[in-house]
């Protein structure tokens, strides 16, 4: 997680890699301190890209 300001507002950044490939496989940014959503969203990110590779 990465937190910063832009403008005098509050963000948080969550980053999900693939280990193997290096490279952002989800995300979730909130403007919320804490905000447990933006874990979820990149979470279901992933899940959503596992599925469709599975379905292929």
């Amino acid at each position: 997680m990465t937190s910063f300001w832009v403008k005098n507002i509050y963000y948080e950044l969550t980053l999900y890699f693939d280990a193997w490939n290096k490279e952002i496989v989800g995300y979730g940014l909130s403007s919320r301190k804490g905000y447990k959503k933006t874990y979820y969203d990149g979470l279901i990110q992933i899940l959503n890209k596992i599925k469709e590779e599975q379905i292929e």
